[in-house]
């Protein structure tokens, strides 16, 4: 009787995946929030500043005629609670004290209809895409009477 063994060497052997990634056939597949070849790196990481602390963006929101376009500059922070939410402070020129948030996967970002804290009566929903430093997309803003849809571009300092 002869044996023939074959050999089927473990692809994922010497690859170990960071942030609860998994291996399979020697590639990592990353959970939602993190990115890079091992999983490494945290996907709104590229949205913050180089030391992955709050980011600063001039903001050129452009509504038309009927809505108005804005500009001026907000800050974007990470939330302590969720690895893919990013906060916005004086989103759209409200101010300060008022803020939304974002959900980041990869380079995209989707805010999710919410009321603008701090703003009470608006109402925001929209989505962008982040490219080399400068994010743009589109958002809507209801302010209880009239509904707005702004084009933006949003640039990092």
């Amino acid at each position: 009787a002869t044996v023939f063994n074959s050999c089927n060497p473990d692809a994922c052997k010497d690859i170990v995946c960071a942030n609860g990634g998994t291996c399979t056939d020697g590639t990592c597949a990353c959970p939602s929030g993190f990115e890079g070849t091992l999983c490494e790196t945290q996907s709104l990481s590229k949205f913050l500043s180089s030391n992955n602390t709050a980011a600063n963006y001039n903001f050129s929101d452009q509504g038309g005629t009927s809505c108005g376009n804005y500009t001026g500059v907000f800050t974007t922070t990470r939330s302590a609670a969720d690895t893919t939410r990013l906060i916005l402070t004086n989103f759209g020129g409200f101010g300060a004290t008022t803020s939304v948030y974002a959900t980041v996967n990869g380079n995209s970002m989707t805010i999710p209809s919410q009321t603008i804290a701090g703003a009470t009566s608006n109402t925001v929903s929209g989505f962008g895409t982040y490219s080399s430093g400068v994010i743009t997309g589109s958002y809507t803003n209801n302010d209880g009477s009239t509904t707005c849809t702004y084009a933006f571009t949003w640039t990092k300092q």
